[in-house]
């Protein structure tokens, strides 16, 4: 303060003055720009609390300007441009647009092309399949018989006792459970299910399927405790498609099977009720 005898402050020097010096002519004085002004020429993308405010504000914004940043150079005085700020992100015009719009389309066409040849590839496999089923049949007729086409005659297996026979020689018979998968394994198909159906199917008639369960409820046979299904299983997995399944996979396809076995061969619909056919109208006869 100036009671301790301190120096005064500084005087504020007065605001500088501009002024264009060209070739010929007096100096032109430049107007100061005021900073509201100045404000309105600048460009700035200010980064809010995520990504997405920072992309709708540049969205909202318009391009970079160049701004007027006088610079001395021997009296004279120059615009510089400013630095062009970087995007976050690009302004998508209509074109681009169009263009995700094509991709997305041809990402579906893609995979449904795809998904016809799947189809095409497990239709061409049964075929292959059944193809195989009938040169090994057709070389057991005139070779006398392979391991896989030697016991086509015992199936399929036509009622209980057939199958308790079958039971008893596997019981003693050690290689015959190997032969016998090897037989079924010729089955093929396309899918899990479809290759167990075709190995019961061709293991036994569905009127002993009928007599059939998992577990055995109401009387019926247990499959679970029969020699046959390790062999039904083992010939399944002899088709590459089942390879890699899992026996509950599997087995829960087979207690299906069964469970079915009544509504094949026309079982469903002899089960429905009989609807009474309607009589004609008769016409009354006057005498």
């Amino acid at each position: 303060t100036p009671g301790r005898g301190l120096p005064p402050p500084p005087a504020i020097p007065p605001g500088r003055r501009r002024f264009i010096i060209p070739n010929n002519g007096p100096p032109v004085e430049v107007p100061p720009v005021p900073l509201p002004d100045l404000t309105n020429y600048q460009h700035a993308v200010t980064l809010g609390t995520s990504l997405r405010q920072a992309i709708d504000l540049q969205g909202q914004g318009t391009q970079g300007v160049p701004v007027p940043t006088p610079s001395s150079s021997g009296g004279m005085m120059r615009e510089e441009p400013a630095l062009q700020v970087p995007t976050v992100c690009p302004n998508s015009s209509p074109g681009q647009w169009q263009q995700k719009d094509n991709t997305t389309s041809l990402l579906h066409e893609v995979l449904v092309k795809q998904e016809i040849i799947l189809q095409q590839q497990r239709g061409l496999t049964k075929m292959v399949q059944d193809l195989f089923v009938a040169v090994a049949a057709l070389q057991g007729l005139t070779t006398g018989g392979s391991v896989e086409t030697r016991h086509h005659g015992i199936f399929p297996l036509a009622d209980v006792q057939a199958l308790m026979a079958l039971e008893r020689e596997l019981g003693i018979n050690a290689t015959l459970a190997h032969e016998l998968s090897s037989t079924l394994g010729l089955a093929g198909g396309s899918t899990v299910k479809d290759t167990v159906w075709r190995v019961l199917k061709g293991a036994m008639t569905n009127a002993l399927a009928k007599g059939i369960t998992w577990r055995g409820q109401n009387g019926k046979v247990a499959f679970e405790r029969l020699h046959l299904k390790g062999i039904v299983i083992a010939a399944v997995r002899r088709n590459p498609v089942c390879v890699a399944s899992i026996e509950v996979e599997i087995v829960n396809t087979i207690k299906k099977w069964f469970y079915w076995a009544g509504d094949r061969d026309g079982g469903r619909k002899r089960r429905m009720p009989v609807q009474p056919t309607p009589q004609p109208a008769q016409d009354s006869v006057q005498d």
